[in-house]
């Protein structure tokens, strides 16, 4: 599969959060970073905001 082949998921801070801070990471945190090879995730509009806020405090 493509980046371009209409399968979207929608990633949140959650997530992404965990991907900086080992002690957050998980087996189904690790299967997502792996499907951004394959497939295109999208965020919430809030999404920058709420990474930010995390990484300020």
């Amino acid at each position: 599969m493509s980046p371009h082949n209409g399968f979207h998921f929608v990633l949140d801070c959650s997530i992404t959060m965990a991907w900086l801070f080992e002690d957050e990471t998980t087996q189904y945190t690790e299967t997502i970073l792996d499907q951004l090879s394959t497939h295109t995730a999208i965020v919430p509009t809030i999404w920058p905001l709420e990474v930010a806020n995390v990484l300020v405090h």
